[in-house]
């Protein structure tokens, strides 16, 4: 890996943590909930909605099936 390759790489780790940083403040700012789930449907994100609106925080959430999200909806 050259010099040029190492700063290219940095750069691009530099935006993609800028890009998340943008996502985050949006995602939290939402008024409605926002969940991101993994492959197999488990919770890897969930915005502050979700507390305010269901009564879950992202760290008891985190991880369990968004079914137990969809259970309480009705």
């Amino acid at each position: 890996m050259t010099v040029s390759d190492v700063t290219q790489v940095k750069k691009v780790e530099k935006m993609v943590q800028e890009s998340e940083e943008r996502f985050r403040t949006v995602a939290q700012s939402a008024a409605d909930v926002i969940i991101i789930t993994d492959i197999e449907g488990k919770i890897i994100f969930s915005n502050e909605s979700l507390q305010r609106i269901f009564g879950y925080f992202e760290e008891e959430i985190q991880g369990t099936s968004a079914l137990t999200v969809a259970g309480t909806v009705g």
